[in-house]
């Protein structure tokens, strides 16, 4: 009898003490609470006071990012290092998505080789992010620098003109860059997106941005940020030894090359509106620049290509502006793609580069003669 009442009463206690817990886990205390808001405000108004553009522009740039491939943190603080940092030498600057990334081995040797080639020095700086849309790119333009001469080749690949409000309107309405940028926000408006107006806190407008990469801006002071990494050897690869890409990236392909018919004609009018921001804010010469393409594509979907050819060289013929396609300059076989796009290895990316050096001589030592010497 005893026993049964002790575990009677063992019970009883037992069921106080969770009900107590349930009921300050569900109505916490006021003040709990108000300490609780009152440290989330300090913690924002903190990051708020240091994490600024200023602040930015004078960080590394891998400083935020999650991993060694998190592209879009590196772009950002690219961007603002740009705007900040003077600029001397002749600047070549190209634009665009992981196509142009993995058509470059070295931005540093690049810049080297053509300062050896040229009269002047020379800096080539890349600036790419996987499937960076034109949208991007014109908010990237707003960073180029001012008063420095150069050449800035804008990705016109099938992929920069699939993009539509349809399909990609987040990428207007949720930006991955943390750019404060006013030909951004003109887009915003001109689409119709809601996108959040600058309330003139950095951190608040680009909340998403930060809170996506919480982890790193606590952890990467301690242990170190990642190493930004331009390519993956290992993944290059894994797919020039198999055939799988081919099954993988035929059906995008031929849906993007589609998709063009319809979708082209918006995306021509941002990439027009690049062009004249560029021009007017800096100065520079502007380049229709097409991305190395796998010539299977080429044999395989002839007419949709070709259309798409033919839409990229009418706007560059209305635009008056150079078009670079480079793929039989660069000597480039089969063996030198990795997959529809992108360029397999440090000896295919050579080839394309010394495509590049050719082209890009010539142009700089013109405006060099043209405008005198910096």
């Amino acid at each position: 009898m005893a026993d049964s009442k002790a575990e009677q009463g063992g019970s009883i206690g037992l069921y106080h003490y969770w009900s107590a817990f349930a009921h300050g886990l569900v109505r916490p205390y006021l003040w709990v609470v108000l300490l609780a808001f009152i440290a989330a405000v300090v913690h924002f108004l903190v990051l708020s006071w240091y994490w600024t553009p200023e602040r930015i522009a004078a960080s590394p740039a891998n400083t935020m990012m999650r991993q060694s491939a998190d592209y879009y943190a590196w772009l950002t603080f690219k961007s603002y290092q740009l705007k900040r940092n003077a600029h001397p030498e002749l600047g070549v600057f190209l634009l665009g998505a992981s196509s142009a990334r993995m058509a470059i081995q070295s931005p540093e040797g690049l810049g080297k080789t053509l300062s050896d080639k040229l009269t002047a020095p020379a800096r080539f700086h890349l600036l790419a992010a996987a499937d960076l849309s034109l949208w991007d790119m014109l908010a990237v333009s707003d960073y180029l620098p001012k008063g420095i001469q150069g050449v800035v080749l804008v990705s016109a690949g099938i992929g920069s003109l699939t993009k539509s409000l349809q399909t990609d309107g987040d990428l207007l309405r949720k930006p991955r860059l943390a750019l404060d940028s006013a030909a951004f926000y003109r887009e915003q408006k001109l689409a119709g997106v809601n996108g959040d107006l600058p309330s003139g806190n950095y951190l608040f407008d680009h909340m998403d941005f930060f809170s996506a990469r919480a982890r790193a801006v606590l952890l990467n002071p301690i242990k170190g940020a990642p190493r930004y990494r331009m390519h993956n050897q290992k993944l290059d690869q894994s797919y020039a030894t198999a055939d799988r890409w081919k099954r993988f990236y035929w059906p995008i392909v031929e849906d993007r090359l589609k998709r063009i018919e319809t979708a082209h004609q918006a995306n021509i009018e941002v990439l027009r509106r690049f062009v004249d921001n560029v021009r007017s804010h800096s100065g520079m010469q502007v380049v229709l620049w097409e991305p190395p393409i796998h010539p299977d594509v080429v044999a395989r979907f002839p007419e949709r290509y070709g259309y798409y050819r033919t839409v990229v060289a009418n706007f560059a013929e209305e635009m008056a502006l150079p078009l670079w396609h480079l793929d039989q300059e660069a000597g480039l076989v089969e063996a030198d793609y990795r997959d529809t796009t992108h360029l397999y290895g440090p000896e295919s990316r050579a080839k394309y580069e010394q495509a590049l050096v050719a082209r890009l001589v010539p142009s700089l030592n013109t405006i060099l003669h043209s405008k005198g010497t910096p």
